[in-house]
């Protein structure tokens, strides 16, 4: 017999996502010039950062009902984080390794890691919406 719920310790790790995202948002509120994202997308780190927190615990606490809305919410967080990254304005050096590959491979394997977050979105959307038409 398996029990889904959570360790109780795993309470802890989501106080510090809820407080890291706490911090990002207020340092995106106040302009703080370590935030070197536009605002919008630290708010979108910020509420990624809540719904695992949110996630760890209501599976702490054995509650799976809402398990893929929140999935949905995390996928959609990082799928739009992607995207500006993709095709968002200024350079995008990126380092693999000590590989250095050029900006535009960069840009097109973010745009395809977009994608496939998008696409996971929108199942985990439609597993919420099924799974709610069945209760």
């Amino acid at each position: 017999m398996t029990n889904s719920a959570q360790p109780k310790w795993m309470l802890a790790v989501a106080g510090l996502f809820a407080v890291a995202g706490l911090v990002l948002a207020r340092l995106a509120w106040v302009a703080d010039p370590r935030v070197r994202v536009p605002p919008g997308i630290a708010y979108v780190v910020a509420a990624v950062l809540f719904s695992a927190a949110l996630m760890i615990t209501l599976q702490v606490l054995g509650i799976a009902r809402w398990n893929d809305l929140l999935a949905a919410v995390l996928l959609g967080g990082i799928t739009l984080e992607t995207l500006w990254f993709a095709v968002g304005p200024g350079p995008r050096p990126c380092l693999v390794g000590l590989w250095r590959p050029p900006e535009g491979l960069c840009r097109v394997t973010l745009g395809v890691c977009a994608f496939i977050c998008a696409v996971m979105t929108t199942w985990a959307v439609a597993r919420h919406r099924a799974g709610r038409r069945v209760h």
